[in-house]
């Protein structure tokens, strides 16, 4: 099972849509860290599928229809850099089940936000 966590967000209402967006670290607020986020589903999935934890998703309302869209968060390490670049380069093997289950999961998660975009707040 994947525990999911979204950063923390305000809701600001604009022409009677709610929107969640990030709020920003202030002085007080402890800095965030060293994260990296890719929004591809496919290298989540495959991450996720090598072990790597999933940290969060952050969800951003983007495009014309404001749709949220979806940021994966991992921890940034030197582990993570390689599996990527040996993502880009077609090298990697993973067991196709497994990763057919992790997109699964990955997808409902983020295709669930679009239905009821408060669940994002209650993952916290």
């Amino acid at each position: 099972m994947v525990n999911i966590q979204s950063l923390k967000t305000k809701k600001i209402i604009f022409k009677n849509k709610i929107k969640f967006m990030p709020l920003k670290n202030t002085e007080d607020q402890q800095p965030q860290a060293d994260l990296f986020f890719t929004r591809d589903l496919y290298l989540a999935t495959t991450l996720l599928t090598l072990k790597i934890p999933l940290v969060g998703i952050d969800y951003q309302f983007e495009g014309l229809r404001e749709m949220p869209v979806g940021y994966f968060q991992f921890e940034n390490t030197d582990e993570l850099k390689e599996i990527e670049q040996q993502f880009w380069q077609g090298l990697l093997l993973v067991e196709p089940r497994m990763f057919v289950n992790n997109m699964r999961a990955l997808k409902a998660k983020t295709s669930n936000v679009y239905k009821n975009p408060h669940q994002a707040q209650k993952d916290n």
